[in-house]
């Protein structure tokens, strides 16, 4: 394989990879990784890791204020979607909230008070 392909790749690869790590993996300088990066489009320097952060969803490095990478992202990590143990119906809790009931050890998701006093009376046990 061509030093050229292998820089492109290692770049593509490794985004947080040094070009003069690069460099020195192909063997050639780093002034030619430079100029190889520049006429592919790619960036020359690696970005600082002490300005981005790893997104807990979809672990995407971001340069944003917050934990997450966006809104969609937060939704998806705080947000679970469950069923109703009793009536089967889909809705979100908080995983925080799951957390804190399985701690505690219940094992039966309920979407009201409804559904957890008919599950009593058909006998689930640990409800929640």
């Amino acid at each position: 394989m061509k030093a050229k392909n292998k820089i492109v790749r290692l770049r593509k690869k490794f985004p947080l990879l040094p070009s003069n790590q690069i460099a020195q993996q192909v063997g050639v300088s780093r002034q030619y990784v430079s100029i190889i990066l520049q006429k592919n489009s790619l960036p020359t320097s690696a970005p600082r890791r002490k300005n981005l952060k790893d997104c807990p969803q979809c672990h995407f490095l971001h340069r944003r204020r917050g934990k997450f990478c966006s809104a969609e992202c937060h939704f998806k990590y705080t947000q679970i979607a469950v069923s109703c143990a009793f009536c089967h119906v889909k809705f979100y809790r908080t995983r925080q909230l799951i957390d804190t009931k399985a701690r505690l050890g219940y094992h039966q998701i309920y979407c009201s008070r409804t559904c957890y006093y008919r599950g009593q009376r058909d006998g689930l046990n640990n409800v929640y």
